[in-house]
């Protein structure tokens, strides 16, 4: 049983539109699909709690979308895919109605920018839909950069039916055995990775 855990974005829901879309898509015979919320003014604090719920339900797979999809790019050691990721919160929440301090935002991009290699690289990709209304597809060059694989998504920046099937059938079987290949050969070389969600 695969345990899949989506993240919600800016002013979403745990189980709003997106999450009920995965749910009902997904095999319940090889899915088990798990939410959360967070407190978008406390990024820090929501990216440990993520961790903890990681560790705590043994998560396989972490989905995460627009903001979600920010936070996910954090989770460090584990499989993951990002919709319509929201690449700088620090730009694009004020224009959306976020009033809050967008300091830490603006150095968790820079700790990402830093921070990402080759293993991360690999365990994380991207799903960009062309007609997203909100981001557009100026993010998608700049996730190219650090990540390895990107997939294009129909819809627009809200998680479409379309989308979400696509992203059942396609992207998250080639993913799976994008990250799972990554990984045999880094213990091939390495031995034993070591991967702290502390």
């Amino acid at each position: 049983m695969q345990r899949i855990l989506y993240i919600h974005g800016y002013n979403g829901s745990p189980k709003g539109n997106s999450f009920t879309l995965f749910d009902e898509l997904l095999d319940k015979s090889k899915y088990e699909l798990h939410t959360i919320d967070y407190n978008p003014e406390n990024p820090n604090g929501a990216i440990k709690y993520i961790k903890r719920y990681i560790k705590e339900y043994n998560i396989n797979l972490v989905i995460g979308s627009s903001l979600g999809g920010f936070l996910t790019l954090f989770l460090y050691g584990v499989s993951r895919i990002v919709i319509n990721p929201c690449w700088d919160p620090a730009v694009e929440l004020p224009l959306i109605g976020y009033e809050g301090s967008t300091d830490d935002y603006k150095l968790l991009l820079q700790q990402l920018k830093a921070t990402t290699d080759e293993e991360e690289a690999n365990l994380c990709c991207g799903c960009f839909a062309a007609e997203d209304e909100l981001l557009g597809v100026k993010y998608r060059n700049i996730f190219s950069k650090y990540y390895m694989h990107t997939y294009d998504i129909p819809g627009g920046h809200k998680v479409t039916r379309e989308a979400v099937e696509k992203i059942i059938q396609e992207v998250i079987p080639h993913h799976e055995a994008e990250a799972d290949d990554f990984v045999k050969k880094l213990i091939g070389a390495d031995n034993l990775p070591i991967w702290d969600l502390l």
